[in-house]
């Protein structure tokens, strides 16, 4: 019906005003701007001849440069070159041929125009040849019209053959004569007339029309036409079907109320005109079916033009692709998931490769692998080094040849190697002589370790270091008291000595003295998490690397701990100084072995110099403190020389104390609250207790300053039964408003006080408030400093029903197998890992792997610091049960808190 209701309105009308043949519906613009509906038209071609088809073609052509011009040529100024050769290209990709300028004479407003494999050579008529390419030369004779500004006609200088293909040289030169004129013309002077040739045209033309229809329709896309104010003027049937109605009924309708409201501006800019316009575009829509469903449609479309270049509607065809775009769409998310699932093990590969490369390459033990025979499979540079071969020259020798001189009088039964690989059992030994490739022993220390395939012994890997300096500093220590018996260096007597040795008598012409004091960082964390044993062997590795990287007028010692000490005399420059101290901090970079673990660590700096801060040995110490004191507060890992500003500091810390004791004594610190939100409902459920000092002249003090100072001082203890006492009061009050729980954090110090489990049952029965609505928040920092301890005191609080949570989860050096047996109830993820979700791509395997373990474990998660809608969005896909943070609100005074449980309510 379709066919037949278009070819109904093929009647031929010769525009006499407009100079043009009209096909009512649908234009010849249309055909003649897609080459492969050309024979659509071999009738009309037939019956008006070539003559006046070839001009009727480049009439038409012409009117469609002036978008083209000004889109490729207009906005490059002068330069007509460039914009011909960006508009030859754009030809070239629609399949018009290849074009090439290769001459132009502005002024004379002439040029010629070479076109391979050009698609009309198939319509040449050798005896018609100025004919030839009737489409292209009028697109030419228009463009070049505009960029002369002069009347131009083309004609065909010459076709030819070539390997690649037939070509055509056009030339194109200003004309008295404009294309309007040359078809009135050409018209008048037809003979029989035009309008007794049309009428033997139209049945066949009918039955082309029907057949292009017909193909249309069979490829699923359908054709449509609007006039300027978007009312279909026309339409094919599979639009109709897509929506679910009759195509007829869609006529006269406005297109745009037939699409979803976000859809609508995109079919309005098809129809935008301007000097950056396209002749062609396409846009992706969403129609309403009748039955309300929606459909994806992709429109392309070409603005309809009078003869003055004015638009008047639109004109294209579409097609139904809501299958394809959902296919997409899954395919799409498919590919994101794989590529995130392939860059995260890509990542996790790389990151064990370059940290088992970096380990054996840098480690200052040997470490080195045997096979099931006991050869050398691999061995690092540093024992390598230390037995005097290169690495290549081990590689698949028997280890033997490192237990006697002789590389065979002995057996090798009591040799540790052979042993491990005999029974499977793991062997350290404090002692053992290795022989190097000269012969010549020396002391190890040594541990080998089975590797085991399938249940069998395999091989087995051996690391080693070389004990010779510490048994000697073992030797000479017997006598003396002036040396560290850990590390080996001269302790703190002895640099006090040395250091009042090198200042007595000393004056400043003769160079400056640096006193430099580093400390490591995190040091307890480490001892606690491994044992004492393993940090003192750090401290040694610490202090031997240290070693390696003094120079000769530098004196080093172990103060106490993990503090160590660097004399540097004759310096220079108080830069000379900085530059030992960043030196000793560089060495820092690289992890150090521990035992069977990898520990990096850091360490932090402070320096006074001789004579600018102090003339006495006590002195300069004394200073060096306070320097390194203020380079921890900095943030760790840097350096800082003495000021007597820091001094000045000090005094305040102890003001601190003082104000802080005052408060405390006349209740003057506030208790605020925390909203804690569940994220499937938004409803409030618990709330965080959170302690508020605010001082009459330093106004709101954080509490990274004065909880310190509570915990250094013992205050921690009465000003955390206050918190204690108001977070029951309140949370008594607002269990009937729907409250659940209120959370406490408790510090580590509390934990280790006695009197905390009398102090919550008198809490508890004070406020009448059931334990299951009170929880404790303790960080990882318990577990580190007495594991054993803070599991039995936890676990008789979870006894009594109250709930346990570890704050800032993931922060800490806690290792993850304590959560097997920890008495906890819930995870609360740290804020560091949750300020740069959804787009930070570790921060999000970081969530979804605490997200995944809680689950595992029968644990919640409270994810803080949330103050994004994307973030808790992902937080509550990936599974997180619960947040907190400045998306639901601050903390607040109690009384501000009534309206917050109306509202979630």
């Amino acid at each position: 019906m379709e066919q037949e209701s278009l070819a109904s309105q093929v009647p031929i009308e010769w525009n006499a005003g407009g100079g043009r043949l009209t096909f009512h519906g649908l234009d010849a613009v249309l055909l003649w701007k897609h080459p492969s509906l050309l024979s659509f038209l071999k009738p009309l071609r037939e019956a008006l001849g070539e003559d006046l088809f070839a001009l009727l073609v480049a009439n038409e052509a012409s009117k469609g440069a002036h978008e083209d011009f000004h889109h490729l040529m207009a906005d490059r100024g002068e330069d007509l070159a460039e914009g011909f050769a960006n508009w030859g290209r754009a030809a070239s990709g629609a399949g018009w041929g290849v074009f090439w300028m290769e001459e132009m004479d502005r002024e004379g407003a002439c040029a010629r125009v070479r076109v391979d494999r050009p698609w009309e050579l198939s319509l040449f008529w050798p005896e018609n040849r100025q004919n030839a390419v009737p489409f292209l030369g009028g697109k030419l004779s228009g463009l070049f019209s505009r960029a002369f500004a002069a009347n131009c006609r083309t004609r065909v200088a010459e076709l030819g053959q070539t390997a690649d293909g037939p070509y055509v040289l056009l030339d194109i030169a200003a004309s008295p004569e404009t294309l309007d004129a040359a078809l009135q013309r050409l018209l008048d002077n037809s003979e029989p007339s035009l309008g007794s040739r049309l009428p033997a045209v139209r049945p066949r033309l009918r039955e082309e029309l029907n057949r292009f229809i017909e193909v249309v329709e069979a490829t699923g896309e359908f054709v449509w036409e609007t006039d300027r104010g978007f009312r279909l003027t026309y339409v094919t049937g599979n639009l109709g079907r897509v929506l679910g109605t009759d195509a007829n009924r869609l006529r006269g309708e406005d297109f745009r109320a037939l699409l979803t409201p976000d859809s609508r501006g995109a079919l309005e800019q098809l129809l935008e005109r301007g000097p950056e316009g396209r002749s062609g575009r396409e846009c992706e829509v969403a129609a309403w079916t009748a039955a309300g469903a929606v459909r994806h449609l992709l429109l392309a479309a070409t603005p309809t033009r009078d003869r003055h270049g004015e638009v008047t509607g639109l004109r294209g065809v579409g097609r139904d692709f809501t299958d394809q775009k959902r296919d997409r769409e899954a395919i799409q998310r498919s590919h994101q998931r794989l590529e995130r699932q392939v860059t995260a093990r890509t990542r996790e590969l790389e990151r064990l490769h370059t940290h088992t490369r970096q380990l054996l390459e840098s480690i200052g033990e040997g470490i080195f692998g045997v096979d099931e025979e006991g050869s050398f499979t691999f061995i690092n540079p540093a024992g390598a080094e230390m037995l005097g071969y290169a690495p290549e020259e081990l590689e698949g020798r028997d280890s033997r040849l490192l237990s006697s001189n002789d590389r065979g009088s002995r057996s090798g039964e009591d040799f540790s190697i052979r042993a491990v690989l005999a029974d499977g059992k793991p062997r350290r030994r404090s002692e053992e002589f290795f022989f190097r490739k000269d012969g010549t022993a020396f002391l190890v220390e040594l541990y080998a370790a089975p590797v085991r395939e399938e249940g069998r012994v395999a091989g087995a890997v051996v690391s080693f270091r070389d004990i010779r300096d510490r048994k000697e500093a073992e030797e000479a220590l017997v006598a003396r008291a002036y040396y560290d018996e850990l590390t080996g260096l001269p302790n703190r007597t002895h640099l006090i000595e040395q250091a009042e040795r090198t200042l007595g008598g000393r004056s400043g012409g003769e160079g400056k003295v640096a006193l430099i004091l580093l400390n490591l960082d995190r040091f307890k964390d480490i001892n606690d998490s491994f044992g004492h044993a393993a940090g003192d062997w750090l401290l040694q590795r610490v202090a031997a690397r240290l070693y390696h990287r003094s120079a000769p007028h530098e004196k080093l010692a172990r103060l106490h701990g993990d503090e160590l000490a660097c004399l540097a005399v004759g310096v220079e420059s108080v830069q000379e100084g900085a530059a030992a101290a960043r030196r000793f901090l560089e060495s820092f970079a690289e992890p150090f072995a521990v035992g069977d673990h990898t520990v990096a660590t850091r360490a932090t700096a402070g320096i006074s110099v001789f004579p600018d801060h102090g003339r006495s040995a006590e002195v300069l110490l004394q200073n060096a403190e306070a320097a390194l004191h203020e380079a921890k507060k900095k943030g760790r890992g840097g350096y800082r020389f003495y000021s007597p500003d820091m001094t000045r500091a000090a005094s305040r810390r102890v003001r601190v104390e003082a104000e802080l004791r005052r408060s405390l004594d006349e209740r003057t610190l506030a208790v605020h609250f925390q909203p804690q939100v569940k994220l499937s409902t938004g409803d409030v459920v618990g709330a965080e207790a959170l302690v508020r000092w605010r001082h009459p002249e330093w106004g709101w003090v954080s509490p990274g300053h004065f909880i310190p100072v509570a915990e250094r001082t013992g205050m921690i203890h009465p000003l955390g039964r206050e918190v204690l006492r108001a977070a029951c009061v309140h949370a008594s009050r607002w269990r009937s408003e729907g409250l659940q729980r209120v959370a406490v954090n408790l510090s580590p110090v509390q934990l280790e006080g006695e009197g905390l489990e009398e102090e919550l049952r008198e809490s508890l029965a004070e406020a009448d408030l059931p334990p299951e609505a009170l929880e404790l928040e303790v960080t990882e920092e318990v577990f580190l400093r007495d594991p054993d301890r803070a599991s039995r005191v936890l676990s008789r609080f979870r006894e009594q029903g109250i709930q346990v949570a570890i704050d800032d989860f993931g922060t800490g050096y806690s290792s993850l197998a304590y959560l097997k047996v920890l008495p906890v109830d819930r995870l609360k993820m740290d804020r560091s890992f949750v300020q740069s979700l959804p787009d930070d791509s570790q921060d999000v395997a970081i969530t979804q792997s605490v997200a995944t373990l809680a689950r595992e474990l029968g644990l919640e998660v409270v994810a803080e610091g949330v103050e994004t809608c994307a973030q808790a969005r992902f937080l509550r896909e990936t599974g997180v049960q619960q947040a907190q943070g400045f998306l639901y609100g601050a903390a607040l005074p109690p009384e501000r808190w009534e309206g917050i449980l109306n509202l979630s309510r």
